[in-house]
């Protein structure tokens, strides 16, 4: 078993290491950890559809924040991340629709457009029952108010698994 003082070091690593690649426009990949059950992780802000969790680490954020979330697999089939892909989708507020905001950040492997080998070639093993903690890192231009994480989550063979890409909890983006 893994003591708190080391997932706090492992945490704030990622954290800083995080930031610090997305300020040279490198985005972090992600990184497998412990977490035997569905569901079971430090991050406590979750969203559950079809099987697949998502938690992020807190529900306010800064421009330039990083966004630490932690993805699990609670469907009978191993799935994975597409690390091509994923972004922060804002409003300002609830009665505006999604993505007609602000920039938060799109994540891409290859320039502008990430093919299916780019989705091949880097995605994450997302095993039933264990959990993958990755980071997205709001961009500069992210204005205050709602934001969530769209996460794309592929089959063996690269494909989505459904038609649209699993959210985040909603957070706050403040000043």
């Amino acid at each position: 078993m893994v003591s708190n003082n080391v997932r706090g070091i492992r945490s704030l690593a990622t954290r800083t290491a995080a930031a610090l690649l997305a300020s040279v426009g490198v985005v972090a990949c992600a990184q497998l950890v412990e977490a035997p059950v569905f569901g079971q992780g430090e991050f406590t802000n979750c969203n559950a559809e079809d099987g697949i969790q998502i938690c992020i680490d807190r529900s306010e954020y800064h421009a330039l924040d990083p966004v630490v979330f932690t993805i699990s697999n609670g469907q009978t089939r191993d799935v994975f991340e597409d690390v091509c892909g994923g972004e922060i989708e804002g409003r300002a507020s609830p009665q505006d629709p999604w993505g007609n905001f602000s920039s938060g950040t799109v994540r891409m492997c290859n320039g502008w457009v990430s093919n299916h080998q780019d989705v091949l070639e880097t995605m994450v093993p997302l095993p039933r029952g264990e959990l993958v903690t990755d980071t997205l890192v709001l961009s500069y231009w992210a204005d205050p108010g709602q934001w969530h994480l769209l996460i794309n989550v592929v089959g063996a063979d690269g494909l989505s698994i459904r038609d649209h890409p699993f959210g985040s909890p909603v957070f706050q983006v403040v000043e």
